[in-house]
């Protein structure tokens, strides 16, 4: 059965590997592991609590303590692994053939996409369907538009963490924001993500359009990593070709840096200033009638 199976998903977006099998049935993993995943877990949790409840229900309260928690696993673990994991990881390589369709049919609308949801591609671990693509890509063309998209996503999330930095009146927002802003410089974007942005939803959207448009640029320009380098701003030397010259990919690709920073930088203050109007407007009435019934 798992012969035909794969046999059925040879050459096309389905085909996986197979690790190891159980009842007959492939066990299907995703190319990182589920450990560098959202959505199977939650859904996979989700299920599980599902189960909890119909088995609450049904055992007797005097062995719920041991029969509930081994009958959640008993089913939720088997399914989580055969059919829940496959379906994810599928739903991650529809993605990867979604963005290379996209790419052959206009490269400002892929870089708009993939720049503008590569934040939340990597929150829900779907970006494992496009990291292999990129991969093959720099291995068989020499450069990946698909990084080149992707890569100015750090700089969205640094610009709007400065200027929560900067707008910030307390000392704890200041020192979260700080050192989440330095380390998005360096390509590693979770603490302020999942820190700063996330709490604060509005911020994580604002990332989000900035590094859109600066994906959007870097598809206008096909601005293109010739190799896989480092995170940040040290991925810039990825831009540079063999031959050592500081061409316009390069170029190109510090505009972008600086200009998704901006953006995302200018409208944080913009909406944030807006916001602290609009808390004074809604405040003084109160403290004008108080004032007023004082006096009265």
């Amino acid at each position: 059965m798992t012969e035909k199976l794969c046999n059925r998903t040879e050459n096309t977006i389905f085909q996986s590997n197979v690790y190891q099998t159980f009842l007959g049935l492939p066990i299907i993993l995703p190319p990182g592991g589920y450990h560098a995943t959202i959505i199977p877990i939650i859904i996979a949790i989700w299920f599980g609590a599902k189960i909890e409840k119909i088995a609450k229900k049904t055992i007797p309260k005097s062995v719920q303590t041991f029969f509930v928690p081994f009958a959640v696993l008993l089913i939720a673990i088997p399914i989580s692994i055969l059919i829940i994991g496959p379906a994810a990881s599928w739903s991650s390589d529809l993605v990867g053939a979604l963005f290379k369709y996209l790419y052959e049919l206009n490269t400002i609308l892929f870089g708009v996409l993939i720049g503008g949801l590569w934040q939340l591609l990597v929150m829900f671990g779907l970006h494992w369907g496009l990291i292999p693509i990129a991969i093959l890509q720099v291995v068989e063309q020499g450069y990946s538009p698909i990084f080149g998209a992707s890569d100015v996503a750090w700089a969205g999330v640094m610009g709007v963490l400065l200027a929560v930095f900067f707008k910030a009146k307390d000392t704890q927002t200041k020192e979260i924001t700080l050192p989440a802003t330095l380390s998005s410089f360096f390509g590693i974007t979770e603490p302020g993500v999942y820190g700063t942005l996330l709490p604060q939803k509005h911020l994580f959207i604002i990332a989000l359009i900035a590094s859109g448009i600066g994906g959007g640029y870097s598809g206008y320009f096909d601005v293109v990593p010739y190799r896989m380098g480092g995170l940040g701003i040290f991925s810039l030397a990825s831009y540079i070709p063999d031959s050592g010259e500081i061409t316009m990919n390069v170029w190109h690709r510090l505009i972008s840096y600086i200009l998704t920073f901006i953006i995302a930088f200018i409208i944080t203050l913009v909406y944030e200033q807006r916001r602290e109007l609009k808390a004074e407007k809604n405040i003084r009435p109160v403290e004008d009638g108080t004032r007023t019934s004082g006096n009265g």
